[in-house]
């Protein structure tokens, strides 16, 4: 399918079901920690902060209405996580509030 500009668009003329459709987003989430983590192992004695973020479920043309949080609702969250963690050496992967994910 070629690419139309719009997520909205690109979900509706999907050919895939919306199971297949979130398998293959779980996926990308996967090897997008993958290559993260494969990264930090490389340059463990890095002295920069890396953070993987899991904002939770956002409202956007994508993920459509229903989800609870809006971009600025989570944002500003984000941003705080972030500079909590500055100046801390390591990879961390915490949602909005700064709380640990289990990898």
């Amino acid at each position: 399918m070629a690419w139309s500009g719009s997520c909205s668009r690109i979900k509706a003329a999907s050919p895939t079901t919306p199971t297949a459709f979130t398998r293959s987003i779980t996926a990308a989430r996967r090897h997008s920690i993958k290559l993260v983590r494969s990264y930090a192992a490389r340059h463990a004695g890095d002295l920069r902060a890396l953070v993987l973020t899991a904002p939770g479920w956002i409202r956007t043309q994508l993920d459509g209405p229903k989800a609870p949080f809006g971009v600025d609702d989570s944002m500003p969250l984000i941003v705080d996580v972030l500079f909590v963690r500055q100046g801390k050496p390591g990879l961390a992967f915490l949602d909005r509030d700064g709380n640990t994910v289990l990898w």
